[in-house]
């Protein structure tokens, strides 16, 4: 049996409207939902059209001159020209791959890049299917990592008709060799689907810390990428092992979300095994210091009606893991370009120096000082569609308005949502990093985890399976108490008959 693709019908009718106005003949874009939530069921909540690149569109129509040769310099998208059937549809493939990557990174828990679509004649669909698989490849290399919720092996291929007006579904392989044979055809439903979702957030607090490398300097970066990426695959263990407590409520595997609360809170208990340490990773190298990424960070997800709970607690894990690795990327990034425009201006004497920013890379981390800090790039949430956010994450030296820049520019939003209603919920609780001078040339010991809150939260977890395990210790305690206090009245009474 196929699988059953059902799109929000109001979100997506509006948007197809949109299209036509708009006069292109074709257009490409990406497709964003929700990935396996019943047997073999995906939703598509929003189209997302990839935006031109250097003034060139993202998907164009080929054109042919009189001798059959191919001319690609029309690079204007079409508009206004009727869509000659079976003329095959160019595809900007990497930056269709590009724009699902950095839009990947501003879904929250749950909401993923399902697939993409194309608005085309049925013609150019036809022949323009190896392209199209090309396309759907790249952005599963890109988004099988956050999409692992759901089946991440398999992506959508929507097809919207110019004449007439409708749609297609296709289910596509993103990890295998083009074959026609292997795009299967998918059931297509509309339906109401953003009115069914729920909401699952939780505050979860980070603890890793990057030694700081002095000599070896072409290792800097290196070593800097795989220890924080090695951090964060740590961060994934313990949070695969945390019990989750939902609205105060043990979370049991056969839980199914009802119609009641759209909101729920969410706690993770983890043992208190301590933190990795960073001796395996120092390699011999010589350390002076450690970078710690100390804070609370802000999660969200969402689920839909009769999903199971442990769904929307493993997606609210995965953006956890997403954030943390998202914020982590755009220090490296930060850093290695810092780096880079360091090196440019060494090797041009004409410009005048310029004092380059602190990075993680930066020489003066290794000073012997006190301590160095900086802020971690902080989430901010953004209204999107009815019920959804989105989030980016902003620099220090930013402001909303650049996060507003960015969500017109990658999600083609026509009416921006005002910087008024943007949500900042780590505002005193964002991550610092603290920069210290290491104590001893030794490994550091493994120690307990140090969030005071999550200290409390275990606590409060042995006081739950104590009162769920050992509810009756208490009245048996009582009783032998008393047996015992009448035992020794009547053994004191006899002794002072028998005197």
């Amino acid at each position: 049996m196929g699988r059953t693709v059902v799109g929000d019908e109001s979100q997506l009718e509006a948007q197809v409207d949109s299209i036509f106005r708009s006069g292109a003949a074709v257009q490409v874009g990406l497709l964003v939902g929700k990935s396996g939530t019943g047997s073999s069921r995906d939703l598509v909540f929003s189209l997302v059209p990839t935006p031109p690149k250097d003034g060139e569109d993202a998907a164009l129509l080929a054109s042919f001159d009189p001798q059959g040769s191919r001319d690609t310099g029309a690079r204007k998208g079409n508009k206004g020209k009727p869509a000659s059937d079976g003329v095959p549809v160019e595809i900007g493939t990497d930056w269709v791959a590009e724009h699902a990557r950095q839009v990947s990174r501003m879904l929250l828990g749950g909401i993923h890049v399902v697939g993409i679509y194309l608005f085309s004649s049925e013609g150019s669909f036809k022949s323009s299917l190896a392209v199209l698989w090309k396309a759907v490849t790249a952005v599963a290399a890109v988004t099988s990592t956050a999409k692992a919720g759901g089946d991440a092996s398999e992506y959508l291929l929507l097809h919207i008709s110019s004449s007439p007006r409708r749609f297609s579904c296709r289910s596509c392989p993103g990890n295998a060799p083009f074959s026609a044979t292997a795009l299967r055809p998918c059931e297509w439903k509309t339906g109401k689907l953003l009115d069914n979702l729920q909401e699952f957030t939780c505050t979860y607090s980070v603890d890793i810390r990057y030694p700081i490398i002095v000599d070896q300097p072409e290792k800097k970066l290196e070593s800097l990428r795989k220890y924080l990426y090695s951090s964060v695959s740590a961060e994934a263990t313990r949070l695969e092992n945390a019990q989750a407590i939902v609205d105060g409520k043990l979370v049991k595997p056969d839980n199914v979300l009802g119609s009641g609360s759209v909101v729920h809170e969410v706690e993770f208990i983890q043992p208190m095994d301590g933190r990795t340490t960073t001796g395996s990773l120092r390699n011999g190298m010589k350390t002076e210091g450690s970078v710690f990424f100390r804070g609370d960070l802000h999660a969200r997800a969402y689920a839909v009606v009769r999903e199971p709970v442990s769904r929307a607690v493993a997606d609210l894990k995965g953006d956890i893991v997403a954030s943390l690795r998202s914020r982590l990327e755009l220090l490296v990034d930060e850093a290695e370009e810092a780096e880079e425009d360091a090196r440019a201006q060494n090797e041009n004497a004409d410009v005048p120096s310029v004092q380059p920013p602190q990075t993680l890379l930066s020489t003066q981390l290794s000073i012997d000082v006190s301590e160095h800090s900086f802020a971690m790039p902080r989430r901010v949430l953004v209204p999107w569609l009815e019920r959804i956010m989105i989030c980016d994450y902003m620099l220090p030296d930013e402001s909303l308005q650049d996060v507003q820049e960015r969500c017109i520019d990658l999600l083609g939003l026509e009416q921006p949502a005002d910087t008024s209603s943007f949500l900042e919920p780590e505002i005193g609780g964002s991550v610092p990093e603290i920069v210290q001078p290491a104590p001893a040339p030794t490994p550091a010991p493994q120690t307990p985890r140090s969030s005071t809150k999550l200290d409390r939260n275990a606590e409060e977890y042995v006081v739950l399976r104590e009162k769920y395990t050992s509810s009756f210790s208490y009245p048996l305690a009582i009783v032998g108490a008393i047996f015992t206090l009448l035992l020794a009245l009547l053994l004191s009474q006899f002794i002072m008959q028998t005197q």
